[in-house]
């Protein structure tokens, strides 16, 4: 444990699982994400081979608890690409802080306290590079990561990406007619198209309890080693660190899981989960020689009629399938924000050039997408989708809401 401060605030980093218990009761109070759950997060600390440590800023104001920043060091293979091109995969000691990380009292001043606080920490040596995942470009602790670093140190090139939901209207009726008519006319097609190829062979099966986990892992893997995601090292993986949150969601009855099979052959899945009153995407994909029926689809929009399930007074009022704009996000989604993953970069050597490489890929990227149209970059996409699908690459990565 590490404390520093001044006269109103003061700062403790929690290094290990016995100090973060000490946090348990106010922490499971003011946490919102299935990312940031205290359980969750301590499984994975103790799983994942590449975290060396957890990395929790704890704020106190006048010796009380003001706020948490959720993070963990981590040895990792960074993958700076231009599109799907994979250009520079520098290996650092990184400063991770969760998407939905930043606990309790998310003001200014503690924003910019925290944020000189990973400053400080880059600068001892303790990692090369700080991540903040997916903040909110309206938050303070943004405009924090982004201004107080020095020029070396700064961030100059943080995407903004959307990042959409889908407010539950008062019934399932209500929401269908909420789409639009050309949704409408692409879900009713290809429903139909699959009960005229596949007459009474269709069947979804929901997955909830932990004696089901053995089969959904299973039927799952059949799917996702088939998809694109498997191909770019990306998506749903049968492993000791998936098995281990997939127990944990059961168990706290926040699993939410549907896999379509076609003739008994699993074809297309979906993992959310239930936290709070939010229905949270987690991965999806579907066998990509269906690819004509639009599994995913119709799988998806079965998945979204089971949340209207009356539950209490934790009934499901939103769904969020995650960052990002594919189809079938913005489909569904009726209110959208705005947020940026920022790095700060360590006063290093390794730092610098961390910084430059990904400076030049930024540059890169956005180059080529002026340069190209848009029917021809989602021509390039399918295309090294398509080789993905058959490279058989297998890599690691985050389990993530993926694209149709």
């Amino acid at each position: 444990m590490t404390c520093t401060g001044n006269h109103r605030l003061t700062l403790r980093i929690l290094r290990n699982v016995s100090e973060i218990e000490e946090l348990r009761g106010i922490w499971t109070e003011w946490e919102s994400n299935p990312t940031t759950d205290i359980d969750y997060y301590i499984s994975m600390v103790r799983l994942k081979p590449e975290i060396q440590s957890p990395y929790v800023m704890a704020v106190y104001r006048d010796g009380q608890v003001d706020s948490i920043l959720v993070g963990r060091v981590e040895r990792a293979r960074v993958c700076f690409k231009v599109g799907y091109l994979r250009l520079f995969q520098p290996e650092v000691r990184e400063l991770c802080f969760t998407h939905g990380g930043f606990l309790g009292n998310q003001s200014a001043e503690n924003s910019e306290f925290v944020t000189r606080e990973i400053v400080r920490c880059l600068g001892r040596g303790e990692a090369d590079v700080a991540r903040l995942d997916h903040m909110g470009i309206d938050s303070s602790l943004f405009e924090a990561a982004k201004a107080v670093p020095g020029i070396l140190g700064r961030d100059f090139f943080a995407v903004t990406e959307p990042h959409g939901c889908l407010r539950l209207p008062g019934s399932h009726e209500e929401f269908a007619r909420s789409l639009s008519r050309k949704e409408r006319h692409h879900l009713k097609r290809h429903a139909e198209k699959v009960k005229a190829d596949f007459p009474g062979e269709m069947r979804i099966q929901c997955f909830r309890q932990e004696n089901e986990i053995e089969e959904l892992v299973r039927h799952t893997e059949e799917v996702a080693r088939k998809t694109y995601q498997r191909g770019l090292g990306v998506g749903f993986r049968d492993d000791p660190e998936t098995r281990q949150w997939l127990r944990t969601a059961a168990r706290k009855g926040s699993l939410r899981v549907c896999i379509l099979y076609l003739k008994d052959a699993p074809c297309a899945f979906m993992i959310g989960l239930k936290y709070q009153q939010t229905l949270h995407g987690i991965d999806m994909g579907y066998d990509p020689q269906y690819a004509e029926y639009s599994l995913g689809s119709l799988l998806l929009m079965h998945w979204i009629e089971d949340a209207f399930e009356p539950n209490g007074s934790q009934s499901v009022t939103e769904i969020d399938l995650g960052p990002g704009d594919g189809r079938h996000k913005t489909a569904v989604n009726n209110h959208v924000s705005h947020e940026s993953t920022v790095y700060i970069f360590a006063p290093t050597l390794k730092g610098l050039r961390f910084n430059l490489e990904r400076t030049v890929t930024h540059l890169l990227d956005r180059a080529a997408r002026k340069l190209l149209s848009a029917a021809f970059l989602e021509k390039i996409k399918k295309l090294w989708r398509s080789r993905a699908m058959g490279s058989g690459q297998v890599g690691h990565g985050e389990a993530i809401p993926v694209d149709e």
